[in-house]
């Protein structure tokens, strides 16, 4: 447990660093949050004119959307404010970049989770949490509390979903680039009604792009109030994470035997 605790302080303390570190540059501050903020909104827009058009579509309507976005938005934010470093890990294992991490007291994976910060992430937050007041008092006061529960356990899923896959890299040189397109491909079904997701496209991000296990059930749990969804999310995310250590595991070992530093330019 103590362990445990002193990792959620590091977490903590990195993403605080980062932040002062960013303050330092107050203009560029608040445009990079506003920017990400406004491409948000235009994204939401796009929904807002459709369902406007559209009053449904197969049962789905714009309620279920926003619903989807808090959803979204704000699991996004969690996983990437405490471990953006999920989205460079392909590139650091092929440039060998994590050399420095095994000569540090703490998990090496641990560090190369959390050795990034991604200012652009507050302004997700921020929507997320103007849509999430919007759907909770337009519609259910119960939102404030299902949507952050989901929101932690679709981090999570994103996170370790990601980050298994990254660390492919430890076998294929030049990695980064699939996975950096992986990482994005995950996010894709979030963004649009869950019901319209069917047939071939469902098998596969059920399987090679395994993203609906925390998105689709995540929602659910949201909308519905089902616990045994929860439990599918948290079931998912736990196999993910085991089998993240274990790829992980494997591979530190071909990159100790230099097999991965050679990969340098």
């Amino acid at each position: 447990m103590k362990s445990i605790l002193v990792y959620l302080y590091l977490t903590y303390k990195f993403v605080v660093v980062g932040i002062k570190s960013a303050w330092e540059y107050k203009i560029s501050f608040f445009v990079t949050i506003f920017s990400m903020f406004v491409n948000d909104i235009l994204l939401i827009g796009i929904w807002i004119i459709f369902f406007a058009k559209f009053k449904t579509v197969n049962g789905w309507t714009f309620e279920n959307t926003q619903i989807l976005f808090a959803n979204l938005l704000l699991g996004f934010s969690i996983a990437i404010t405490f471990f953006s470093g999920v989205m460079k890990m392909a590139e650091r294992i092929s440039k060998g970049k994590i050399d420095t991490y095994l000569t540090q007291p703490k998990s090496v994976l641990f560090r190369m989770l959390t050795d990034d910060f991604q200012l652009s992430v507050f302004g997700d937050l921020l929507l997320g949490f103007v849509i999430l007041f919007y759907v909770s008092i337009k519609y259910n006061y119960s939102n404030f509390i299902y949507v952050p529960i989901a929101s932690v356990f679709f981090a999570l899923g994103m996170l370790v979903s990601a980050g298994a896959f990254a660390l492919i890299g430890f076998w294929i040189k030049k990695f980064d680039n699939a996975a950096n397109n992986y990482f994005w491909t995950l996010d894709a079904p979030s963004m649009y009604p869950q019901n319209s997701i069917i047939g071939g496209v469902k098998v596969l991000f059920l399987t090679a792009v395994p993203s609906l296990w925390y998105i689709s059930f995540s929602y659910k749990f949201v909308k519905f109030h089902s616990f045994s969804m929860l439990g599918v999310v948290i079931l998912y995310d736990i196999a993910m994470t085991l089998i993240m250590v274990l790829i992980f595991r494997t591979g530190i070992k071909k990159y100790e035997s230099g097999n991965a530093i050679a990969t340098n330019d």
